[in-house]
């Protein structure tokens, strides 16, 4: 008889973390790099097995003792890997890459330091805290805090619906889940379709839909998600979460840095301006682009997906408009 095991890891090093999650296209990247400029950020991660854990405990797919150790075991494997600038991006295009981000030097310097307990004793010393970026994660985050407890930041990057909808739609979601080899997201198989993992139980009308209502649905049943996710949080458990409206914090970004230095008790610092330079905030260039992009989804919805629009629309307005 196969012994239990049962799978432990303690949090060792990493007793807080960053996340940085949201909806595709909420502006996750853009916040990773301007976050890295704070004192002790690292430069933000994309690693999908961040996501993917938290995916396979949701659905029964992995019992909760394997979740916590594992998420525990990859974030701690990071994090050192950080210090010694090992499994480092170091591609130029790339917006998790060493040379896009802030403070680079950091990366390079450490490449030639030395590892094991002295790059320990470095971490500590330089107070460095490890971010990563995830997706929709808010709407099962249970298996986080059961890895981090207090020690979990999120900041939740949430958009207009009408943005999101628009520029998922012109990156080809709704279609590419099937069709391209690159699209390395979870997906499940429904009557010989592939389909988004978050499609689960509703596969039938996803199918049914024409691209951009697929879009429209899938970002309605998201954000109903994280919504719920949020509300089902204890009120201790709703203070490390931080929501910061991508359209507002475009035009005012420094009201929603003085938030995020509070919510994580690290300062921004001179890169953070230069960063914010880079990117060219504030950015009042976007603000009149809504109407073209709800005309144009208007053009291509079903009266049901317009209507379904219209409500989630709403919804956000009245949740997040004191934000």
């Amino acid at each position: 008889m196969t012994p239990t095991l049962n799978l432990y890891r303690p949090r060792f090093f990493v007793k807080e973390i960053v996340l940085m999650d949201g909806l595709t296209r909420a502006g996750k990247a853009m916040m990773q790099m301007i976050l890295a400029s704070f004192e002790g950020l690292e430069i933000g991660r994309i690693e999908a097995i961040l996501d993917r854990i938290p995916i396979l405990y949701h659905f029964n797919k992995m019992e909760k003792d394997a979740a916590v150790s594992i998420l525990r075991h990859e974030i701690q494997e990071m994090h050192y890997q950080s210090m010694i600038s090992r499994k480092i991006n170091f591609r130029v295009t790339d917006d998790t890459g060493v040379l896009r981000n802030p403070q680079s030097w950091r990366y390079f310097k450490r490449l030639f330091q030395p590892e094991s307990d002295v790059a320990l004793a470095r971490m500590k010393k330089e107070n460095s805290l490890f971010q990563a970026m995830t997706h929709d994660i808010l709407g099962m985050v249970d298996i986080y805090f059961e890895a981090f407890g207090q020690g979990l930041y999120i900041i939740e990057m949430i958009r207009h619906p009408i943005d999101l909808i628009h520029t998922n739609y012109v990156r080809g979601y709704g279609q590419r889940e099937e069709e391209d080899p690159k699209c390395f997201s979870f997906t499940i198989h429904y009557q010989g379709h592939l389909l988004p993992w978050f499609c689960a139980g509703w596969e039938e009308e996803y199918l049914a839909s024409n691209q951009v209502d697929k879009v429209i649905k899938a970002t309605a049943h998201r954000m109903e998600q994280v919504n719920k996710g949020y509300d089902n949080l204890t009120p201790e458990q709703q203070k490390q979460i931080l929501f910061i409206p991508y359209e507002k914090f475009m035009l005012d970004p420094w009201k929603y840095l003085k938030q995020v230095e509070a919510f994580i008790g690290r300062k921004t610092t001179r890169s953070t301006k230069t960063m914010l330079k880079k990117k060219k905030l504030p950015d009042y260039s976007r603000e009149h682009l809504r109407e073209k992009r709800a005309a144009k989804i208007r053009e291509l919805a079903s009266l049901e997906g317009i209507a379904l629009m219209e409500k989630i629309t709403r919804e956000y307005e009245e949740r997040f408009s004191a934000i």
